[in-house]
């Protein structure tokens, strides 16, 4: 019954999912759903889909917004070790992650436990060419507060290149802000020297603007050359502006 209950709730997001893009789940597929076995992948998913984790994440990014304060208020702060020079009369900037930061990728995730497979690029490129996931709880209302301030905000992602516009689609039609006279979206392998190591893109944009805080779901994001099982979140300087987001083992990007 436990597996059953499980498979029936992957199935429901799933259904979420494909709504967003003008399909829907067959019967079908909701009655093979019940045979999928309950691994880590159904749980994760669901734990997503949970009333506790979405108060999670909305208590990590409410809490982001007096720690925004109170960056923008002390010009020596930054959150960027890649930050050096004379920054401090430089204009604030944000930077988050996209995938399990600001954006859900958890139908994606269920689409996959029902078809019985793992993670696989073109099902990948193709989620993302429809543009369909919805904000993380919380990550929505922090964005815009920060823009309400006067801080730029950057999204710093490893989504391929390729799929530049589909992300960008995505973001405005999930009512992220965006801009027209900057590069606010760097993908990995935009350029060159811009890998999977998002160092180079952070020492980018603090060339021209003081980085007060960052906000991913892994450690690296942060920290460079860290991982969220090498270093605590109480690990992590505040007084750089560092903030971990929530951790979770959905999406590869």
């Amino acid at each position: 019954m436990v597996r059953n209950w499980l498979a029936i709730l992957a199935a429901a997001g799933l259904a979420a999912g494909c709504a967003s893009s003008g399909t829907t789940l067959s019967s079908d597929m909701a009655a093979q759903s019940a045979a999928v076995p309950v691994g880590d992948g159904v749980l994760a998913t669901l734990w997503v889909k949970s009333a506790e984790y979405q108060g999670n994440t909305r208590v990590v990014w409410s809490a982001a917004k007096p720690a925004l304060d109170a960056a923008l208020a002390d010009k020596s702060w930054t959150a960027a070790t890649e930050q050096t020079g004379k920054y401090q009369d430089l204009p604030p900037a944000v930077i988050v992650d996209v995938d399990e930061t600001v954006l859900d990728n958890s139908p994606f995730q269920a689409r996959m436990i029902l078809a019985g497979t793992g993670y696989n690029r073109p099902a990948w490129e193709a989620w993302v060419e429809e543009a369909a996931a919805k904000p993380v709880p919380g990550a929505l209302e922090f964005v815009r507060y920060a823009a309400e301030r006067g801080v730029t905000i950057f999204y710093v992602t490893n989504r391929d290149a390729p799929g530049e516009l589909a992300t960008r689609r995505n973001l405005q039609e999930a009512g992220f802000p965006l801009y027209r006279s900057i590069d606010y979206l760097l993908m990995r392998g935009e350029r060159p020297e811009w890998t999977s190591d998002k160092t180079t893109r952070r020492a980018h944009i603090a060339e021209r603007y003081r980085i007060v805080m960052l906000a991913g779901n892994e450690i690296v994001e942060v920290v460079p050359g860290q991982h969220h099982d090498a270093i605590a979140l109480g690990d992590v300087r505040p007084a750089r502006g560092l903030v971990g987001g929530p951790l979770r083992p959905l999406a590869p990007h």
